[in-house]
């Protein structure tokens, strides 16, 4: 089995706001036992996790992580903790001395739960990719020197993201600007390396999101998501385990297994942890040791998302008459 490492440094310069939920996120890690979990953090308030094996808490100041970033990465800028998003596809040079020794590693987000990580990268998976993932909620890498630095591969003349408009999606112009880029996924290196050829497992579909919107300046929850299963919309949840997270259709009982499930900017009301061996997270941003039939209702939500999925598909179908064009990704 090849080793593997995933990353997530986490400062909250004394404020000690991680999430509410963060012993879940926690706990998945500690699922997963032949994954080792690197944390590099200036706050204690986890503490209670040192003990778990495969899991590391390194702390570190925010001020030397800067420091670490500036000297690894050749100047490269690093003013606030949420800058370090787009540094993570070089969190293998910033934090070269934990990893080297792994064949793999990754990073991750804090605000969400795993599944079972090796179900959707065994072995052989690994073995015909370089780099895995498009979105920034866990990303692996083969761990050479090679990949380590895929950061650096210039844009292709030919690329529509070679112009103005996207003049942040270069590593120049990102590590010289204080403000977050979106570096780390999509058209940033995920899609650099597409660019250049790199072999890069291009997957959107294996984990589950909860999104908000914003409508007039108020978060408006949506809680209807993930398309990608043929679940019944109108009555879903997931259920997490030891063994995995699952998507259930709440009507046929059916499950559909998931990598992980994200609390896009959300805030969850979650169950106290204690070593619960299932929990259930529902529409309604509720992390419960027991789900209802009524806890899974999405009700006006579902009718609202198809209404609205409509409209944009057939808004696209009128304009694309002649079917996708070839820049379209």
């Amino acid at each position: 089995m090849h080793s593997l490492a995933i990353i997530h440094p986490y400062f909250t310069r004394g404020t000690g706001h991680w999430p509410n939920y963060i012993d879940w996120f926690f706990a998945s890690c500690a699922a997963n036992k032949t994954i080792d979990f690197y944390i590099f953090t200036d706050d204690h308030s986890v503490s209670r996790w040192e003990k778990v094996s495969n899991i590391n808490i390194v702390y570190m100041s925010f001020e030397e992580c800067q420091k670490r970033v500036s000297d690894k990465l050749e100047g490269a800028v690093l003013t606030n903790p949420y800058k370090l998003c787009d540094y993570k596809p070089a969190y293998a040079v910033i934090f070269e001395e934990w990893i080297k020794d792994y064949d793999y590693w990754g990073s991750c987000d804090c605000d969400l739960i795993f599944g079972d990580i090796r179900s959707f990268f065994p072995d052989d998976v690994l073995d015909k990719y370089d780099k895995f993932m498009v979105f920034a909620q866990i990303q692996l890498s083969k761990n050479t020197y090679e990949v380590n630095h895929y950061y650096e591969l210039p844009r292709p003349e030919k690329s529509k993201y070679n112009n103005q408009q996207f003049d942040n999606r270069n590593w120049e112009k990102v590590k010289t600007t204080e403000t977050y880029c979106g570096y780390d996924e999509g058209s940033g290196v995920p899609q650099l390396c597409r660019e250049n050829g790199k072999p890069i497992l291009w997957e959107r579909k294996f984990g589950a999101n909860i999104y908000q919107e914003v409508k007039k300046g108020k978060k408006m929850y949506k809680k209807l998501m993930d398309k990608n299963d043929p679940v019944n919309k109108l009555f879903q949840a997931w259920e997490w385990t030891k063994d995995g997270l699952y998507h259930i259709d709440m009507i046929t009982k059916k499950k559909y297994p998931k990598l992980f499930i994200h609390f896009t900017e959300r805030k969850m009301k979650p169950v106290k942890y204690d070593n619960q061996d299932k929990i259930y997270i529902t529409v309604n941003s509720d992390i419960k040791n027991e789900v209802s039939l009524w806890d899974s209702y999405t009700g006006m939500d579902y009718i609202r998302l198809m209404t609205k999925k409509i409209i944009i598909w057939t808004g696209w179908k009128l304009t694309h008459l002649k079917g996708k064009e070839n820049w379209e990704m």
